[in-house]
């Protein structure tokens, strides 16, 4: 029995990102410790009663609530995408987890929203949504600062703890992630003269790179199963990234954890050592005038002499390799 007589965590019903997995592991691990933990699924009207668990996430130990008992005994788990919730639930206490940074305020209150530095694509898309799509939101920084007594801030990345403090929250507690010990599997697939990137996150600057580079193969990692794309993983020798990194995003850890290289642009979680630990050389700004020339230079260096440069990541290895054991420890001294 830990200090709650029962644990909620919500997660949105039939998704498989790594914030939902996130979700089921909390509850995996907080039922190992013996506290009775639910996941609550959700989707856009509310409570999803009738949700099953994916079937990727059956091998964690899920139990699954259709309702929530509002009391001051238990907690409910908001990631930052729900804190819309703590109005539907005005007892219980609340866990409002920063799996991310810039996600949440995707789903704050139109002043909230306005305030975070959002590129122009950005805005315009917030703004569309709020005055043609009519989504709107309440939750406010002011008013998590008005339930301070009932809310604890976990945070999942360095970059979340930096804003939680520039906010002027106090009551904060780590809770991270961990890339599930399935995908540490090594192979002997040669590794060829690939770049991985995500189609979702800094296209634009994809597709600059790929301008500079038009002899070099680019995969973008889109429709794969897991089993696929643990595949490509293994052969590529380079993935990155220069889009947003809102927390300690999965893919770069996942793609360095096959023996990729890593080189990423400096936003969000991307510029802390402590969320992305690879050397400030594998790493670029992407605002005013970009390196361009730097960056090819590194990508030719990494094709040239990449079992020199995959060493550069060894410790980012032996981080991911350590994960899970530092989010059992954060979630015991927090809910024991």
């Amino acid at each position: 029995m830990g200090k709650f007589r029962k644990v909620y965590v919500l997660a949105p019903a039939g998704k498989t990102t790594g914030g939902v997995e996130l979700a089921h592991q909390l509850v995996d691990a907080l039922t190992g410790m013996g506290q009775e933990a639910y996941v609550v699924y959700v989707d856009k009207d509310g409570l999803a009663p009738g949700s099953e668990v994916p079937e990727m996430y059956r091998k964690y130990r899920v139990r699954v609530s259709e309702t929530v008992e509002d009391s001051p005994e238990n907690m409910l788990v908001l990631p930052e995408i729900y804190f819309d919730y703590l109005y539907r639930f005005p007892s219980i206490r609340i866990g409002c987890w920063w799996m991310s940074v810039d996600n949440h305020y995707y789903s704050a209150c139109l002043t909230d929203m306005l305030r975070f530095p959002w590129g122009l694509k950005e805005r315009k898309d917030i703004l569309y949504r709020y005055l043609v799509e009519g989504v709107r939101f309440r939750n406010s920084v002011a008013d998590l600062r008005r339930q301070s007594d009932r809310i604890v801030h976990f945070y999942q990345s360095a970059y979340a703890l930096d804003h939680l403090t520039s906010l002027g929250f106090q009551n904060v507690a780590p809770l991270s992630d961990y890339i599930h010990p399935d995908l540490f599997v090594s192979s002997q697939v040669p590794k060829e003269d690939i770049i991985l990137y995500n189609p979702k996150k800094g296209k634009k600057y994809v597709e600059m790179l790929r301008k500079r580079l038009p002899d070099c193969s680019f995969i973008p990692l889109q429709g794969f199963s897991r089993e696929q794309l643990n595949e490509v993983f293994d052969r590529a020798k380079l993935y990155v990234d220069f889009g947003p990194f809102p927390g300690k995003d999965r893919i770069p850890r996942e793609a360095v954890l096959h023996g990729c290289c890593l080189i990423t642009g400096r936003f969000g979680a991307s510029a802390f050592y402590e969320d992305v630990p690879i050397p400030d050389t594998y790493k670029f700004s992407m605002k005013g005038r970009i390196p361009w020339e730097g960056v090819t230079g590194l990508v030719r260096r990494v094709f040239a002499e990449y079992d020199a440069c995959c060493r550069d990541f060894d410790p980012m290895r032996e981080r991911i390799g350590q994960e899970r054991e530092i989010f059992i420890r954060e979630a015991t001294a927090y809910f024991l």
